[in-house]
């Protein structure tokens, strides 16, 4: 939601805080879904700053979580 109101930073924490505790914890069950929907918002708001880059390492990072995650697939391909 942070992305969504231009509060990147505070949108970059509690992503890094959900890495932290998956890290932790990697056979916890994760809501696809909600990551998905995080690791979008992230790509979109660097996206929308025209930092390609920023917003593909976000896509990838979230892929790396939760690898069929058609949400992330779809916005990746889109701007490649």
């Amino acid at each position: 939601q942070y992305f969504d109101f231009t509060e990147p930073e505070k949108g970059l924490l509690y992503l890094q805080k959900f890495e932290k505790l998956y890290t932790h914890f990697p056979g916890v069950e994760i809501n696809h879904q909600q990551v998905g929907d995080a690791y979008s918002a992230a790509a979109v708001y660097y996206f929308k700053q025209n930092q390609l880059q920023k917003a593909k390492h976000y896509l990838n990072r979230g892929l790396e979580i939760s690898p069929d995650n058609y949400e992330l697939i779809y916005r990746l391909r889109s701007i490649e």
